[in-house]
């Protein structure tokens, strides 16, 4: 057997050997299923007070996010965070326009998805 005969020969039994092992569930690893604004609204909700979250998106699932926290008062966070999700929305080229939808951990999320354009 030549060395490249040897190299397909290891090749095909690693690659069927491992047939499976396509992602962590196929090896008894349970992940949580949470979408991107799940896993960032958790995270979110871990920050000091003053604290703010601003989102803009489309219909297609495409949005971004702007997250202050630590301010000194309500009002600055929220101008933050609408500022850097502006930052971030310009930047992906959303039309939609940045909306306020938390405030010190109060969501302004309705059962349509619509936050707040104005700060509190």
């Amino acid at each position: 057997m030549t060395w490249r005969q040897t190299v397909v020969v290891a090749l095909s039994v690693g690659a069927w050997s491992c047939a499976g092992c396509a992602g962590a569930a196929s090896i008894g690893i349970k992940l949580p299923k949470r979408t991107r604004f799940e896993s960032e609204w958790r995270s979110y909700e871990k920050l000091p007070e003053f604290k703010s979250l601003a989102v803009a998106g489309d219909r297609a699932g495409v949005y971004v996010s702007g997250v202050a926290y630590d301010h000194r008062h309500t009002d600055s966070a929220v101008a933050a965070a609408l500022r850097y999700c502006e930052e971030r929305r310009v930047d992906r080229r959303i039309e939609a326009p940045c909306q306020t939808v938390a405030v010190n951990g109060e969501s302004f999320l309705s059962d349509t998805g619509q936050g707040r354009e104005e700060a509190p």
